[in-house]
């Protein structure tokens, strides 16, 4: 059978950057290992579960480290560099998109300051406008195409308008910001 997908073959929903999912083997049997009792375990069955309470942790023990996920975004610095790549795209996009980008780019910016995006999709915009301030445009599009697959309900809006300024870019390079550098995750 060939790994080529057919026409009427349902989309996959899961986004990953190589584009192949692990292939499962659906010829071969699985192999149920039967658990032998040993001496061990029924010696563990007769003395029980461990009387008393659950140890106390202090709470000055937990040191909160906080993940990347819970990091804060600069709101105000990601909304400056969109704009001014805007900007500098402007001449660049065609009249008739213009007023549709612009529409666009101002639903973001409301979505983004009335906290209706989530911190996922504000970090992966954050990091697509760092790619396209320093000219990886190829890493801003793929951030768009997952955004688009991740979180389509919450991007559906304003995500064309974007997508405009990463295709008009990649046609029309401009000089990267020396001073921002792409996080690699």
């Amino acid at each position: 059978m060939s790994s080529d997908r057919g026409w009427n073959d349902p989309p996959s929903f899961a986004f990953s950057s190589t584009g192949q999912a692990p292939k499962k083997v659906l010829s071969r049997r699985l192999v149920h290992e039967t658990k032998t009792e040993t001496k061990t375990d029924v010696a563990n069955l007769e003395n029980g579960p461990p009387i008393g309470p659950p140890p106390i942790i202090n709470k000055q023990q937990i040191k909160e480290t906080p993940s990347r996920a819970d990091e804060e975004v600069d709101t105000s610095q990601s909304l400056n560099e969109l704009d001014t790549l805007w900007q500098k795209s402007i001449d660049s996009i065609p009249k008739k998109f213009r007023a549709d980008i612009e529409r666009r780019l101002n639903l973001l910016k409301n979505d983004w300051e009335s906290e209706r995006l989530s911190m996922d999709v504000k970090q992966r915009m954050a990091k697509l406008i760092r790619g396209l301030a320093c000219g990886d445009y190829d890493s801003a599009y793929r951030i768009h195409v997952s955004l688009m697959v991740d979180s389509v309900t919450e991007v559906s809006q304003w995500m064309v308008g974007i997508k405009r300024i990463i295709s008009t870019l990649q046609q029309n390079p401009i000089a990267p910001d020396t001073d921002t550098k792409l996080d690699e995750k």
